[in-house]
């Protein structure tokens, strides 16, 4: 539990500290307060691997979210918060919401928006990095801002789903957790898109697909040192600005993509016993790596220690769970 109090000020130190707080461990973006009051904040995180869900109560604040306003970027991410108490008024892209009790809001942090808490209020939000969701989620730049009713029937599910998963937690192991926190982004965004316009829902589906497809082809062939970004737009009869601009919404160039899933077949392939007497230039090559110098680097950058390092942490861990 963090807990701090503190003028709405931007340079008060209790509020950079606040702030900060508020970037680590919900959401992974700047955030600027205005007014003249003192505000009290308690916040407290919980996680089981990756599913995080965090509750915060806070005196009444005018928060403005305003990505691209800081140095470091943030890890792009989608964050869904239920509201426990109080009156929340939420604006973005100049459409303004009302959130009352057991209503939840699906935010963006690639996106500015203002969230303004007229009373005391208290919420739980889960921040879902989008790295890490299902490719169709990923794309769902659209929802943002969407918002399920409490007398939805989905709505009411996920709130009380939410509410249990968050005083649980603790004692949960990390398959239960791994099966609830894909439950629950499934259930969000599979609502907020059967709401939106049947138009829409058709664009955005047929962009899904060929998405999809391109996305499957590079997990299926990533190793292929041939495999380029010039190639996928061949294979696939698009242009190049068009593959670039279809892998927008995942924050990630088509590149990009490629070379991590290469990385994460490496990864496979080092944490596996049965391919002990595979070499780093064996791992590097069956992998489509030009040479292992260059693959050792890239490894590194990805996942923080080199290729030998993780073979030898993974083998320790295989070791002690037989």
């Amino acid at each position: 539990m963090y807990s701090v109090s503190y003028r709405v000020d931007a340079s008060c130190d209790s509020y950079r500290k606040w702030q900060q707080t508020l970037a680590q461990l919900l959401w992974p973006c700047l955030h600027l307060a205005n007014g003249t009051d003192i505000v009290h904040s308690a916040i407290e995180a919980r996680q089981k691997r990756s599913l995080r869900l965090v509750k915060t109560a806070s005196t009444p604040l005018k928060i403005f979210s305003r990505p691209g306003s800081q140095v470091q970027q943030p890890t792009p991410c989608f964050s869904i918060a239920l509201v426990l108490q109080g009156r929340i008024e939420h604006c973005t892209a100049g459409k303004e919401q009302i959130l009352l009790p057991g209503d939840l809001l699906l935010t963006d942090n690639q996106q500015a928006y203002d969230l303004g808490f007229t009373s005391s209020a208290s919420f739980i939000s889960m921040p879902m990095a989008k790295a890490s969701l299902p490719r169709n989620m990923q794309l769902a730049k659209g929802l943002a801002g969407g918002v399920l009713r409490r007398d939805q029937p989905a709505g009411v599910v996920m709130g009380q789903l939410m509410r249990t998963t968050f005083e649980q937690l603790p004692g949960l192991t990390d398959a239960q957790s791994n099966v609830l926190e894909g439950a629950l982004q499934q259930l969000a965004f599979d609502t907020l898109l059967k709401a939106r316009s049947p138009r829409t829902r058709q664009a955005t589906r047929s962009h899904q697909y060929l998405l999809g497809e391109i996305t499957r082809f590079v997990d299926n062939h990533a190793c292929d040192p041939e495999i380029t970004p010039d190639r996928l737009s061949e294979h696939f009869g698009i242009s190049l600005r068009q593959l670039y601009n279809m892998f927008s919404p995942l924050s990630i160039t088509p590149a990009s993509y490629i070379w991590r899933c290469r990385l994460e077949q490496s990864r496979r392939l080092l944490g596996d016993p049965r391919q002990a007497h595979m070499t780093m230039t064996d791992v590097a090559f069956s992998c489509g790596f030009c040479n292992a110098s260059h693959f050792s680097k890239a490894f590194r950058q990805q996942f923080g220690c080199s290729p030998s390092d993780y073979r030898q942490h993974e083998y320790i861990v295989h070791a002690g769970n037989n």
